[in-house]
């Protein structure tokens, strides 16, 4: 994919970013930006991508959002706790729909 150099180029920079930001909360010993960002960071990406491949992953390249991206069926912590974004191909598709509005139109659409 024509695309693939430019996502390679962005990762590197992100763990470049990460590393740096360790480097030197280490070095003037912030714990704090350790304990309250780095390492939920570090811990939450493998789950989040997850998340992420299960609502885009393997998705047809085409324009119509109800098709390249997909709504997953989660339970209601999951929901609140990502303000509703499992909704995911009705947010893509009608991103003027509040978040707390979703449920409801992914029903009204639904039909």
């Amino acid at each position: 994919p024509k695309g693939l150099p430019k996502v390679r180029v962005e990762a590197r920079a992100m763990v470049a970013f990460y590393v740096v930001v360790l480097m030197l909360a280490l070095w003037f010993r912030a714990t704090a930006l350790l304990y309250v960002w780095i390492v939920p960071a570090l811990l939450g990406q493998p789950f989040l991508r997850l998340y992420l491949l299960a609502e885009h992953g393997r998705c047809p390249l085409v324009a119509n959002m109800l098709e390249n991206t997909r709504t997953t069926l989660t339970n209601w912590l999951v929901r609140k706790l990502a303000w509703n974004m499992p909704f995911h191909a009705e947010h893509h598709a009608y991103p003027g729909v509040p978040f707390h509005q979703l449920p409801e139109f992914h029903r009204l659409i639904a039909r």
